[in-house]
């Protein structure tokens, strides 16, 4: 520790500080830039468009919430349970199940990388950034693993009646 004051007590050394200050404040500037560039993106898009068949329902308004939040659990930040979500998209009988469970998620945000990199969507966006990336994500091949979860998902959104669109 001795050593680290006496290499900072030269002009040297306080100049290798302040250039790692700065280098730190630009970098959190970007990701800072990115973020609000993000919000703004995010702020355009609406909330998902898909029709509720009331008579077609077979699971109740806290049921829906629970699929929900069930859903957002096993994406919400790094490390997708992919099994997760295709066992929840399992339990829904019918489109309009699916559909009300897209109206109750509306649109959330989801952060990754220790909050740094957010994008707000909903259940579709979430579906394609999680389990494909999304444009201009830095995870660019998903996080959910791998094209044999990519086709368990759209083979379950197919027997809803969904697809995901690029």
């Amino acid at each position: 520790m001795l050593g680290l004051f006496a290499i900072l007590s030269t002009k040297k050394g306080k100049n290798y500080l302040v250039k790692g200050l700065v280098a730190l404040v630009a970098l959190a500037l970007v990701f800072y830039i990115i973020r609000q560039i993000r919000k703004i993106w995010a702020l355009s898009r609406a909330e998902s468009n898909v029709t509720v068949v009331e008579e077609e329902l077979t699971i109740s308004p806290n049921q829906a919430q629970g699929i929900a939040d069930t859903l957002e659990t096993a994406m919400f930040e790094s490390g997708t349970d992919s099994q997760s979500v295709i066992d929840t998209l399992q339990v829904l009988q019918t489109p309009s199940d699916f559909a009300y469970v897209v109206q109750t998620f509306g649109v959330r945000e989801n952060c990754h990388s220790f909050g740094l990199f957010c994008d707000e969507g909903n259940l579709f966006d979430w579906f394609q950034q999680e389990f494909y990336g999304a444009t201009g994500s830095f995870g660019m091949m998903g996080y959910a693993g791998g094209w044999y979860y990519q086709h368990k998902l759209e083979a379950e959104l197919k027997r809803l009646g969904f697809e995901l669109k690029d």
